[in-house]
């Protein structure tokens, strides 16, 4: 992993949380009512779909142009994501074709995920570089919310410059890498995995970050997009939550990335490849 920490993630920046190019996520039940979103792609009003957006959701933040969404279901485990959205009257953002705005929202990608779904291919995939859902993995507050010595139960959804081209491995099912280098860089959908020897207690103080370094020594991390950071909840969809890095957004200590391995995905336990043996009585 020298290359990870020397090349495309200098000074461990990928260690860190970023709530930019994310998206927001609402929670909508099965009495949501439907409402259409205009699918402005590959043509204006190429297709429409009904979802369950719920009153005052918001994409995200004025700021990002790319503003993105995620309406999870709640009791159906449906999930709903959209790229490029916008609300009903603001002037719809393109990838391609310039278009109008309507009574309507509209997005430029749409994916529906049910309950389910094996990779069989029945499923198109997200907008994310490796079509996984845009809701997997996000750092959100229920993991921060956690006790201190808790990890925050599922891996972690990290976006990485250095993926190889035209290579992925479950749960990916695309990759736009541009690494032709397979010594140095790895495969979208690939699971990091930190040394579970490694004292979280010792290396980092604050609870968040001993929280994601356990999280990352049990759970690890899966490359789902191109970028340099650990992908958390847009702000707009957190209330009054405050996250509790604030304005620091301190990340691991850049020693971390040195002790970060490739797992096996097919022999994957969540545990150290050599466990401890305790030491027999005499």
């Amino acid at each position: 992993m020298n290359s990870f920490n020397n090349k495309w993630c200098v000074d461990a920046k990928c260690l860190g949380p970023t709530m930019v190019s994310v998206p927001s996520v609402w929670v909508a039940s099965r009495s949501t009512p439907l409402v259409t979103v205009q699918i402005n792609f590959p043509t204006c009003n190429a297709r429409r779909v009904r979802a369950p957006i719920p009153a005052g959701a918001v994409p995200g933040l004025r700021s990002d142009p790319e503003p993105s969404m995620a309406i999870m279901v709640r009791h159906t485990g449906v999930e709903w994501d959209f790229f490029k959205i916008t609300p009903p009257g603001v002037k719809p953002l393109s990838s391609g074709p310039l278009c109008a705005a309507t009574s309507n929202w509209s997005a430029t990608v749409v994916a529906r995920a049910r309950p389910g779904w094996t990779g069989s291919g029945t499923f198109r995939g997200a907008y994310r570089a490796s079509k996984t859902l845009a809701g997997s993995g996000l750092i959100r507050p229920r993991d921060t919310k956690r006790p201190a010595a808790s990890t925050w139960d599922h891996a972690i959804a990290l976006a990485y410059r250095g993926s190889l081209a035209d290579k992925y491995a479950w749960p990916a099912i695309n990759s736009d890498g541009s690494c032709t280098d397979s010594s140095a860089c790895i495969p979208m959908g690939a699971r990091l995995q930190l040394d579970p020897s490694i004292k979280c207690n010792r290396s980092v103080s604050a609870k968040w970050q001993r929280q994601v370094c356990r999280t990352l020594q049990t759970y690890g991390m899966i490359i789902v997009d191109t970028g340099s950071a650990l992908l958390v909840q847009n702000p707009v969809s957190l209330r009054r939550y405050v996250y509790p890095w604030g304005s620091d957004w301190a990340n691991l200590p850049a020693a971390l990335a040195a002790h970060l391995q490739v797992i096996d995905w097919t022999k994957w336990t969540g545990r150290h490849t050599k466990p401890h043996q305790p030491r027999r009585r005499r």
